[in-house]
């Protein structure tokens, strides 16, 4: 990497990492390759608090995917609590641009990495982000694996960007996610404040389609490119005609229907998120709360699914959390406290040291608790 990037590059690359990843490695961590040896100690600190505990949740069995549980996948089998998630055990290693070989990582030169003006990040569902040149474990772990992946990251990216965007003067930041899933866990108003936002988007394609385009643009003109140059495309020219189609950059991501691109579609998922799941559904934990008129408990779809993929220490904990509150809502174990989100007020108690639970005060006249949310400490971007 030309390190002078840290001294005179102001713009700012974000990617994703990849599903494809090259297996193998060695037992030699360098933490100088690291962005948390680039961000504040309290910032870099907090980075590594969630690393592990995404880690964590993978490897007590909580994450699946099509019915297998990640800690049995054979990319998962190796890894360990090393020093990239803050612990000290011995694992194998490679640079994150190695480490990714799918599509979009297809397309770039060994060349283009070392030589780039640029900054570079890249996010990921269990290292939330990182520098190219950092080393990395063989993993297994899709954003969309579970809900609890978007809930430790989201706020927590944003405030980490917020971070690298002072830290190197960053005056332009080029969102070239391509997924919605990985798009959705920034706030890009907020990044908005501190620097110019592009996104980018293809004429034909969407999503993880995108992303030979995206590669190609970053090899041929992103990386390498003068950033005079790159000013002037972004904000004059607005595409650059990549071997695969054309890439347009927008800083209004409405703008996409308006140039009649290609969008990509909500997932039924998705859509439904915020419905309300019938009582009749919910775990069976809270089928029988052991107190007196207790009020009917109601999950919707997106809470429930963050409830069933708690650590089974974690889950049992919940029903018993909701109980204490019914009994006394000032008992001290659960640091009751009210928050203000989009102009509602919410109850956020405690789980345990590293769990929240957020819901509705009591509807007194229907007898309803309302779970808005069931997560990592810092749930909701609330600390």
């Amino acid at each position: 990497m030309n390190k002078s990037i840290y001294k005179k590059s102001k713009i700012l690359y974000l990617i994703t990492c990849s599903n494809h990843k090259q297996k193998g490695g060695h037992g030699e961590y360098y933490k100088s390759s690291s962005l948390i040896n680039l961000l504040d100690k309290k910032t870099g600190q907090d980075l590594l608090e969630f690393r592990e505990l995404v880690l964590a949740h993978i490897k007590d069995g909580s994450f699946s995917r099509a019915g297998k549980r990640l800690v049995d996948l054979p990319y998962n089998s190796g890894l360990v609590e090393g020093p990239d998630f803050g612990g000290n055990k011995n694992g194998k290693y490679l640079q994150a641009k190695k480490r990714y070989i799918g599509r979009l990582y297809r397309e770039i030169s060994e060349e283009s990495w070392i030589k780039r003006k640029h900054h570079v990040l890249i996010l990921s569902g269990l290292y939330g982000v990182l520098t190219p040149e950092e080393y990395i474990q063989l993993y297994s772990l899709h954003t969309k694996d579970s809900q609890i992946i978007f809930d430790i990251w989201e706020n927590e990216l944003t405030e980490i960007l917020i971070r690298y965007i002072k830290l190197f003067s960053i005056n332009i930041v080029i969102d070239l996610t391509a997924e919605n899933l990985y798009r959705r866990l920034i706030n890009w108003y907020i990044i908005k404040q501190s620097a110019r936002v592009y996104h980018a988007f293809g004429d034909q394609n969407v999503g993880s389609s995108l992303l030979e385009s995206i590669g190609s643009f970053l090899e041929f003109k992103g990386l390498m490119g003068d950033e005079s140059e790159l000013t002037n495309l972004f904000r004059y020219e607005d595409f650059f005609k990549t071997r695969y189609e054309k890439l347009l950059f927008l800083s209004d991501i409405s703008d996409v229907r308006k140039k009649g691109l290609p969008k990509e579609e909500i997932s039924e998922q998705e859509r439904k998120k915020d419905d309300f799941v019938p009582t009749q559904n919910n775990p069976l934990e809270f089928k029988e709360l052991s107190v007196s008129g207790k009020p009917d408990i109601v999950f919707s779809f997106k809470t429930l699914g963050q409830f069933n993929e708690l650590p089974k220490k974690v889950k049992t904990k919940v029903p018993k959390t909701i109980v204490k509150y019914i009994k006394n809502p000032k008992d001290p174990g659960l640091g009751t406290e009210k928050f203000t989100k989009n102009g509602e007020t919410l109850i956020r108690c405690r789980i345990d040291l590293k769990y929240r639970i957020h819901f509705d005060p009591v509807d007194s006249k229907e007898s309803k608790l309302i779970i808005r949310a069931i997560g990592p400490h810092k749930l909701e971007g609330v600390g």
